[in-house]
């Protein structure tokens, strides 16, 4: 079983389509599918069932790849051992980044990294977080940054920047208006139950974000009766501040929206709702020196810090 062989079947179960595959892999389908069958008939099982143009694997094509990406994992760790001898060695940093955070981070982390270390290729991922943890667990990103509502075992998670969750509301909102300030708190207290009956405009499922939100809702015993899911936080800050219903947001979010009208913000819940951002890698895999600098880069951006050129 050559890297090679581990590569094609990996993406072809990746992407479940010989086009697809061959094109990431730039080579063509008929290569792609002649180097299959050539492949299953010398192992003699057969990887992939074949269901229109769509490949998904068998039991003994499951039993294949999770062999092969583990060995693509070793290769990759080699690699990055490697790069680890000299800090102006080239290599490749492949990053994840949820969509609303990038924004932010991207530009400025870019524009230091290509100074700093010319001959490594850098690629960018935006997508929910959900997405990211998949794309890292199949090797397709190195790591990626995200606020971390859990942690899972396989993983290892680097703590970069707090965060809280806080409900908002529009400036003149009735509710809201003349509500006493919360001991010790950065914001006032508000009590959840008294907006059950409002319209609620919520960030998707499958975002860290909203996972925050339903540990809150749920230790609150709220049930909002009226919801609006949308992709994009500033679309929800934006409604909110209209008054058009309420919401959440993190606190951080605050210095990356610009709003037609200001927010009145208020901790909620039975404690504070605190936020990890995270770096997140696979476990055991070590990083190059590119990659560890990505991280402190990261860290310096999240807390409003200038960066310091190396």
């Amino acid at each position: 079983m050559t890297l090679r062989e581990q590569q094609y079947v990996c993406t072809i179960a990746k992407t479940g389509s010989l086009t697809a595959a061959a094109k990431i892999l730039r080579t063509s389908q008929p290569n792609l599918s002649l180097f299959l069958s050539n492949l299953e008939r010398s192992l003699n099982v057969q990887l992939f069932d074949r269901i229109g143009k769509q490949f998904r694997l068998t039991y003994a094509g499951e039993l294949y790849v999770a062999k092969a990406q583990a060995m693509l994992n070793l290769k990759d760790e080699f690699d990055a051992e490697l790069a680890n001898i000299s800090e102006n060695a080239g290599g490749r940093l492949r990053m994840g980044f949820q969509y609303f955070r990038s924004s932010r981070l991207i530009p400025s982390l870019l524009e230091q990294l290509a100074e700093e270390y010319p001959r490594v290729e850098l690629s960018f991922e935006e997508e929910t977080l959900s997405k990211l943890e998949g794309m890292l667990a199949d090797n397709s990103i190195d790591l990626f940054f995200c606020n971390c509502p859990s942690k899972r075992p396989e993983f290892e998670y680097h703590p970069l920047y707090q965060d809280s969750v806080l409900f908002m509301t529009s400036i003149d909102h009735p509710l809201t208006a003349n509500l006493p300030a919360q001991n010790g708190g950065s914001y006032p207290w508000v009590s959840l139950k008294l907006f059950e009956d409002e319209q609620f405009f919520l960030s998707r499922h499958g975002g860290s974000l909203r996972a925050f939100i339903d540990q809150v809702l749920e230790s609150t015993h709220v049930a909002p009766r009226r919801v609006m899911t949308f992709d994009k936080i500033e679309t929800i800050m934006e409604l909110v501040s209209r008054g058009q219903g309420v919401g959440f947001c993190a606190n951080s979010y605050q210095s990356f929206v610009r709003l037609s009208r200001p927010l009145r913000l208020f901790s909620a819940g039975n404690r504070e709702n605190r936020i990890e951002f995270c770096a997140v890698n696979l476990k055991g895999k070590i990083l190059p020196p590119y990659a560890k600098r990505t991280i402190e880069l990261v860290r310096t951006l999240m807390e409003g810090r200038a960066i310091n050129t190396l």
